[in-house]
């Protein structure tokens, strides 16, 4: 055997070891979803366009940088002047100029930060008074053209509005239902979109979806459709603008089959939009969707004792229906994964709490293997770790979608 031939032969097998390595690798990183596989189809429906997911053609699991998702994102430390402002954020909810955050832990105050994380006050008060909240927060709209924050409580009849500048409550807003959840507001028109909170096995007449005035005037209701809910554990409407369209999803746990809608409010109608076929099996999912993709997340089995997390997120690009299974990561940090955490594309944002030590011990795994990060990428870990003490509040992610 010549030496020529002896290191071509060499070479190749080289190149094959290689090449099956990659093959086997169980998430191949790049930067789009056009190597992947076709998963979903266009189906037509009541004349209506539904895209329908058939997560049995998704062969891929690859890594993408957020930015795929999510424009100009920060990572943001919210400002901990005292042990008062420490939070766990449950609610975010960025504007251009300001962050509201409501925390996870009940008996809190909304507080408002400007875009360094620096604490600014606290928007509204815990009590049964005038301008006063009682228990958890369902949802958040910020109004900074008009100098106004509205915040519906799980009190059922009312939003309350406050000053964005001061902080200082102005009125409250009628509500024409009492099972309120979500709402959109319109200030322009002074108009609102509420969803309800549906009543197991009840039908009361509580639309799902109704429009009304500021005076608390309905203007239009959708009403329920039957569902069966004896085996439901969790169940409620979300809802969210997107493009000047109106999303809407019926969450529920456990999983069952259904559907994300958009809400054509002149109609007063659901459209149906986008679903996905999981076969015989459902898992807990939730479904969310921004300007170009469609964004699945599974989620783990729900006991009392055991709040349910994110396992998986699958990614479905509306134009090409090309989809995969995806861990997301942080440009500029390595493997940084966000895949396992909650993180939300609501509105024109894209939001995620995370703790100091979650990040910390994050930036420890990475940098035990620095063979696998660029010098750019130590950098920057190695920055963000040494930034954090014992005492940090929480961070957060966002970015416009």
């Amino acid at each position: 055997m010549s030496k020529n031939f002896s290191l071509i032969l060499l070479s190749t097998i080289i190149i094959l070891i290689a090449s099956n390595l990659h093959a086997c690798s169980s998430i191949e990183k790049q930067d789009t979803l056009n190597q992947c596989n076709v998963v979903a189809s266009r189906v037509i429906t009541g004349g209506d366009t539904l895209i329908v997911c058939d997560v049995s053609k998704i062969e891929q699991h690859i890594k993408l940088p957020l930015s795929t998702l999510v424009k100009d994102w920060k990572l943001l430390k919210l400002e901990n002047s005292s042990k008062e402002v420490m939070v766990q954020p449950a609610i975010i909810y960025p504007s251009e100029n300001y962050i509201l955050i409501h925390p996870a832990e009940y008996n809190r105050e909304t507080m408002l930060f400007d875009k360094t994380g620096k604490y600014l006050f606290d928007i509204g008060r815990r009590g049964n008074g005038p301008g006063e909240m009682v228990r958890d927060i369902a949802d958040i709209e910020m109004d900074e053209n008009n100098d106004c924050v509205y915040i519906k409580d799980l009190k059922p009849s009312r939003i309350l509005k406050f000053r964005l500048s001061t902080g200082e409550y102005l009125t409250d807003i009628p509500l024409c239902y009492s099972r309120s959840f979500e709402f959109l507001l319109n200030s322009k028109d002074k108009t609102l979109v509420v969803t309800s909170i549906p009543h197991r096995r009840i039908d009361d007449g509580v639309p799902w979806i109704w429009e009304q005035d500021f005076q608390g005037n309905i203007l239009q209701k959708l009403p329920q459709t039957t569902y069966d809910y004896t085996h439901v554990y969790w169940h409620d409407f979300w809802l969210w603008s997107r493009n000047d369209e109106v999303v809407f999803f019926d969450y529920n746990l456990p999983g069952r089959k259904d559907t994300l809608y958009h809400y054509d409010i002149r109609n007063s109608r659901l459209k149906p939009n986008f679903t996905v076929d999981f076969g015989s099996e459902i898992p807990n999912h939730q479904y969310e969707d921004s300007s170009d993709f469609y964004l699945v997340t599974l989620l783990s089995e729900v006991e009392m004792s055991n709040p349910f997390n994110p396992t998986k997120r699958i990614l479905i690009d509306k134009k090409t229906l090309k989809g995969a299974y995806v861990d997301i990561v942080l440009d500029g940090y390595g493997d940084f994964s966000i895949t396992h955490q909650w993180m939300y594309l609501k509105d024109r944002y894209f939001t995620m709490g995370l703790e100091p030590h979650q990040i910390a011990e994050t930036c420890e795994e990475l940098l035990a293997h620095p063979e696998k990060l660029t010098l750019e990428e130590k950098q920057n870990l190695q920055e963000l770790l040494d930034g954090i003490t014992e005492d940090d509040n929480a961070f957060i992610l966002y970015g416009k979608i």
